[in-house]
């Protein structure tokens, strides 16, 4: 792609000299001060010559000299004679008068702080002489050299572009042209009275919105945390070296032109898609209820899924590439942080407030509900209750021999008994337990036989 992007429309001047020296552009202003020199000089050669090469050095100072250095010396002195500059001056004052008188228009016409821009100016577009540069090196033109004339007027003059911006000015015509980097190439002229309408940084941006408030189908209110949007200009050119793609004249001239315009009336492309990304957000909620849009699985806890991929995928849809692309815009990514639902909602009825809370609530409850169905959930109670009942009867056989009556080489005894009286307590549940559920609890086969053996065990201690 060439660097450079001219759209012109219709056909441009015909050449005539007159047009060669009203030329904005360096061919001109070197016309206009060879021309300004030479008329100059002319003039002052010609009072010169009427004046008879008035004598400034005396000639008895000239006799010790070389003839020809003293004949050079004595002609050229004779043009700062008093007599000479006498009729000079008045003609340098014009053109100084005329230049300031300039300067004083110029900076009351763009409202510039100080004549010195005017002056630079005019130096460069008159005459060509010490032309400003402009270097773009931010994609924003608040940051850029406010004192620059190329800046505050327009061209001629320099542009130094950076790697990774473009810049779209536009001529007197009101025609744009689009400067693009390139490695080999970053400084180009501008021509006069082009002046600057937008940067354009053609690397990835990343913005971040703290909170998006969006109202579901059914009036509750959500909020998005941590927004994040990964976005650039797009390009339908490779990718350069350093990461940036070229500049695509379609897209720089649809960000330049097309964009959100701020305060001072320049655009601010980056925030279009920003913006377009909250609607989305805001649209994508609105048109789902509660429910829907908390799309709560079973195995679930009771926090709130927030479907991600559905709203991320909702952003790289075929229409809304294309729709980015008009724009002359390319989404790389974006995700939310977090999503929450509050229940210190502030609706405008009462009936609002009622129903955002239980709607809330319930969506709670149904998901406490499912995590306690759940088969996951159900093992690993048992596997507490269980814990508990042996941690229960250690603790208790513990205490049955630290309590014991009998002397410590017969309390087992007492503990065996302690023991039997468990087995019966757990006995007496689980009959209790199948007079509710009959079939679901079954007790051991010999747990009689072994409540019988423990009793007369006990009984024998007794009798030592």
């Amino acid at each position: 792609m060439s660097q450079v992007a001219d759209i012109r429309v219709g056909a441009g001047p015909r050449f005539s000299p007159l047009n060669l020296i009203l030329d904005r552009g360096r061919v001109g202003s070197r016309l206009r001060l060879v021309t300004a020199l030479a008329v100059l000089g002319l003039y002052w050669f010609a009072v010169a010559l009427i004046g008879n090469f008035p004598p400034l050095i005396p000639a008895e100072r000239l006799t010790d000299l070389p003839v020809v250095f003293a004949v050079l010396l004595d002609v050229f002195s004779s043009f700062l004679s008093p007599q000479v500059l006498i009729f000079v001056f008045p003609v340098l004052l014009t053109i100084f008068l005329a230049f300031h008188l300039g300067a004083r228009y110029l900076a009351d016409l763009f409202e510039l702080e100080s004549t010195s821009i005017a002056y630079r100016y005019l130096l460069g577009s008159v005459f060509g002489i010490r032309y400003p540069v402009l270097s773009i090196d931010a994609g924003d033109v608040a940051h850029l050299d406010q004192q620059n004339p190329l800046l505050r007027i327009g061209g001629p003059g320099y542009l130094k572009l950076h790697l990774g911006f473009a810049a779209v000015f536009e001529t007197l015509e009101g025609q744009p042209r689009i400067y693009g980097p390139s490695a080999g190439h970053s400084r180009y002229f501008i021509q006069g009275f082009e002046r600057l309408r937008d940067v354009i940084d053609l690397r990835d941006q990343l913005r971040e919105i703290d909170e998006i408030r969006t109202v579901t189908k059914d009036g509750i209110i959500v909020h998005a945390r941590d927004v994040q949007i990964v976005f650039r200009a797009f390009s339908s050119y490779r990718r350069n070296d350093d990461g940036t793609y070229e500049a695509d004249p379609r897209s720089m001239l649809n960000l330049a032109y097309g964009g959100i315009s701020g305060e001072a009336g320049l655009p601010r492309w980056t925030e279009t898609l920003p913006t377009l990304a909250v609607h989305e957000i805001k649209r994508y909620v609105a048109a789902r209820t509660l429910e829907e849009f908390l799309a709560l699985p079973g195995d679930q806890s009771e926090n709130f899924h927030i479907p991600r991929r559905k709203l991320t995928a909702s952003f790289h849809t075929q229409e809304r590439k294309q729709r980015l692309q008009d724009l002359g815009l390319e989404l790389v990514w974006v995700g939310v942080g977090t999503w929450e639902v509050r229940d210190d909602q502030i609706p405008s009825t009462d009936l609002e407030i009622a129903a955002g809370q239980t709607l809330t609530g319930v969506a709670r409850d149904e998901a406490r509900a499912r995590r306690l169905r759940s088969s996951e959930h159900l093992r690993r109670e048992g596997q507490l209750r269980e814990f508990a009942l042996q941690r229960e009867v250690i603790l208790e056989l513990i205490a049955a021999w630290n309590d014991g009556q009998l002397p410590d080489r017969r309390r087992c005894y007492e503990l065996l008994d302690r023991l039997r009286r468990r087995l019966i307590d757990l006995q007496g549940r689980v009959e209790a337990a199948q007079r509710l559920d009959p079939g679901r609890f079954e007790l051991p086969d010999r747990l009689q036989e072994t409540l019988s053996q423990l009793e007369s065990l006990t009984e024998h201690s007794r009798s030592l």
